[in-house]
């Protein structure tokens, strides 16, 4: 059976006068916990993007080859264009947070529609609650973390390309000597150096 989340039309014409009254409380009293649930898995998806980024740039960190440089390159430059990306999200994130703290007391149209949005994501999705306690959740407060580790990734990320490159290079240039003086012989290595070589604007961009 699908999921649906009930909206604020729910007729209680029909019911007593006291059951009324506890509905509409019941309902209010959704919204804004709803409210509490939406920012909190906005901020869960926007950390999880991260935290996938991360698990990428980890894994290319420890399978990329300085003799064959060309493809961690090119994942280094996907990868990176994404943390950006994610840095840009969680940034924007937190500073929604600091700046609608006075807004507790009601939910405008606008952010309720969003509310029912991300509910109704949360409910297709049939998340479940892990049993792993790991602190408690404060509107805002985690995403001052995530955002910190925004920054660092990419800052790591940087040293270590810059740092990847030089060494590729070096090699590169070392095994084009070999190939220059064996004229009669080209390896794939050397394609592969010219490959790397005319990347060489592109990191030269991206340094900028």
């Amino acid at each position: 059976m699908k999921k649906k989340w009930t909206d604020e039309s729910v007729s209680l014409d029909a019911v007593s006068s006291d059951i009324a009254r506890l509905g509409k409380e019941a309902l209010q009293r959704k919204v804004l916990a709803s409210a509490a649930a939406a920012e909190a898995l906005e901020e869960a998806i926007a950390t999880e993007s991260l935290v996938r980024k991360l698990s990428m740039f980890a894994k290319l960190s420890s399978t990329s080859k300085i003799g064959n440089p060309l493809p961690a390159i090119d994942r280094f430059f996907w990868i990176y264009d994404e943390v950006v990306k994610s840095n840009t999200l969680v940034e924007s994130i937190a500073g929604n947070r600091n700046s609608d703290t006075s807004n507790n007391a009601q939910v405008p149209t606008e952010q309720s529609k969003l509310v029912s949005l991300w509910v109704e994501v949360a409910l297709a999705t049939d998340l479940g609650i892990s049993n792993a306690r790991v602190g408690t959740w404060t509107k805002g407060h985690g995403m001052k973390d995530t955002v910190e580790l925004a920054t660092h990734l990419q800052s790591e990320m940087q040293m270590w390309f810059l740092q990847f490159v030089e060494k590729a290079l070096d090699a590169g240039f070392r095994v084009f000597g070999e190939c220059a003086a064996d004229s009669g012989k080209l390896p794939i290595d050397c394609g592969s150096i010219a490959a790397v070589l005319s990347q060489l604007k592109r990191v030269n961009k991206w340094l900028d």
